[in-house]
């Protein structure tokens, strides 16, 4: 029986994850990773690229955007991909159908608190938060939006463009014109939200994603527009 061969554009996102995770390392701006998750659907063709360890619920939802409690469940259950020096989370997933990308999901969740060290020695990373938050918080409080790029070929509509950027608040959409990459969302994070941070981007490629074009004369009715 012949082995279906994985799709290209997964392959090569899942190598440009990796390679810049890796790279990241080096550089010292990731702390720690988790290797991605690979799904196929043979039936429908489908492959997934995602994070391990998924979990529903309340606390993981999307109107659970901005709360600090997704932030701790995404934490604690290692639902993610990369921890960055501030113990913020990056994640994401691709969805891709033959030569072309369905859907993709990429998070920047900001840790909400400064890390004491000692406490984080003592009690371990998740604790220590949670202890900082319940006691200290104004003293050790960062009041940072997490930030996650969506795109959804099959959802476009006044009110959802295909793809966007939720920031502030979950029903937030600012349209961000296509589908992007890992390295350029990790780019655009870094850039702005990291403006003391030193990188060297020189190793770093870009990757183009087809999707099919459909609806693309709605007109939206949130006109802000974001180009990353």
């Amino acid at each position: 029986m012949q082995m279906m061969k994985m799709n290209k554009n997964v392959e090569s996102t899942l190598i440009q994850i990796k390679n810049t995770l890796d790279n990241l390392i080096v550089q010292g701006v990731v702390l720690y990773t988790i290797p991605c998750d690979y799904r196929r659907d043979k039936k429908k063709n489908i492959e997934q690229i995602t994070w391990k360890n998924h979990m529903s619920g309340r606390e993981v939802s999307s109107k659970a955007f901005t709360s600090v409690n997704q932030y701790l469940r995404i934490l604690s259950t290692n639902a993610y991909h990369a921890l960055l020096i501030d113990y913020s989370i990056v994640r994401c997933s691709f969805i891709f159908q033959r030569n072309k990308i369905l859907s993709q999901h990429l998070l920047w969740w900001p840790c909400p608190v400064r890390i004491d060290r000692e406490l984080e020695e003592e009690f371990g990373l998740v604790r220590s938060i949670q202890l900082l938050l319940d006691t200290n918080a104004s003293q050790y409080l960062r009041m940072r939006t997490p930030i996650r790029l969506d795109f959804d070929v099959s959802n476009n509509t006044p009110t959802h463009p295909r793809a966007h950027l939720h920031m502030q608040h979950y029903d937030n959409r600012i349209n961000t014109m296509g589908p992007i990459c890992f390295n350029r969302f990790m780019r655009f994070i870094l850039e702005n939200y990291y403006p003391n941070l030193i990188i060297d981007y020189k190793q770093w490629n870009n990757l183009n994603f087809q999707y099919d074009d459909k609806h693309k004369n709605v007109e939206y009715v949130n006109k802000t527009q974001i180009i990353i």
